[in-house]
C-alpha cells in the first residue's frame, strides 16, 4: 500500500512544501483554516483530473474554500453532497 499512498506527519503547510511529485488525490478533512492554503499550495503539483474531497463543507468557516473551488478562474468543478455536514468534491481538469 506504501506505493500508492503517502502520508506526511506535521503541519501541511511546511511538509507539503517540500513535495515534488504529483498529487492524484487530496482528502481535507483537517484544520478548517488549511483547506484552502493547502490545495493553492499544492496546485502546481496537481495531476489533470486530480479530486479534491473537502469535509464539512456546510461550517461557516469553510465559505472561502467553497467560494474559491466554484469559481471558474481557479480551474475547479466541484458538487457539493448533502452528506451530515457536507461534502464537497472539486475535479481540475
Amino acid at each position: 500500500m506504501e506505493d500508492l499512498i503517502t502520508v506526511l506527519e506535521g503541519d501541511a503547510r511546511d511538509t507539503l512544501a517540500a513535495v515534488a511529485a504529483s498529487a492524484d488525490f487530496v482528502l481535507l478533512d483537517g484544520w478548517k483554516d488549511l483547506c484552502l492554503p493547502v490545495p493553492r499550495l499544492l496546485e502546481p503539483h496537481l495531476a489533470p483530473g486530480i479530486l479534491v474531497v473537502a469535509d464539512d463543507v456546510d461550517l461557516e468557516d469553510l465559505a472561502p474554500y467553497l467560494n474559491y473551488v466554484r469559481d471558474p478562474r481557479n480551474g475547479y468543478q466541484s458538487v457539493t453532497f448533502p452528506v451530515e455536514d457536507g461534502m464537497a468534491i472539486s475535479c481540475r481538469p
